[in-house]
This record gives structure tokens, sequence and C-alpha cells, in this order.
């Protein structure tokens, strides 16, 4: 697990995120068997401290950081695929949701007009 940790955390392409999860959850028989060896590595590391634990963290920064979107440079893009982007970008659910609540209308709703 350690040395999986380590090669994961040097990594600088996020797309070997997918790789890296379904190496470890090949190797260790399920995504359950892979969080409960990584939690019990974890736990285990961070009451030691120092190196090791700090290992972990930087692993799930890592993931953090390669599973955030790559901005989009608006500027780029044309008339048509801004209208697309928009369009989509409203028809998801989280946007659908907070347009019915009563404060986001009240905030929204010099915009609408």
């Amino acid at each position: 697990m350690a040395k999986a940790m380590t090669q994961f955390k040097n990594s600088t392409a996020a797309a070997r995120v997918p790789a890296f999860c379904a190496e470890m959850v090949q190797h260790f028989g399920g995504a359950d068997h892979f969080l409960e060896a990584w939690k019990a590595c974890i736990d285990q590391d961070l009451e030691k401290g120092g190196l090791p634990a700090f290992r972990h963290i930087a692993v799930l920064l890592r993931l953090m950081e390669s599973c955030q979107p790559e901005p989009v440079d608006y500027s780029l893009m044309s008339d048509e695929q801004l209208m697309e982007r928009a369009i989509a970008l409203t028809a998801t659910p989280s946007i659908r949701i907070t347009e019915r609540n009563p404060a986001i209308q009240h905030i929204a709703a010099p915009f609408k007009k």
C-alpha cells in the first residue's frame, strides 16, 4: 500500500487517477476491501506521524486536485458553443433545485428581466 501511495503521490497526470483506483480495487479484491485496507493504513500511519502520515495527506490532496474540472476559457468559444454550455449547465438537477429556492430566486430576480 505504501509503495503504491508514494507512486501515486508523485504522479503528475490527473489521468492516472482512474488507472490507480482500478489497480487498487483489483489488487484488494473490490472497492470495499481497498478502502478498508487504505483506512487501516492511514490510521496506523497517522498514529506514527511523520512521513508516512504525510504520504496519505498528499495522496488525498492529489486525488482532490485531480477531480477538479479543467478551467473553461469562454473567450475561445463561439456564440453557439456558449449557448450550448449555458443550456447544459442549466439542465443539471443541482441548478434546477437552486432555482426553486426562494433565496436564490430573490437574488436572481434582477437578472431574469
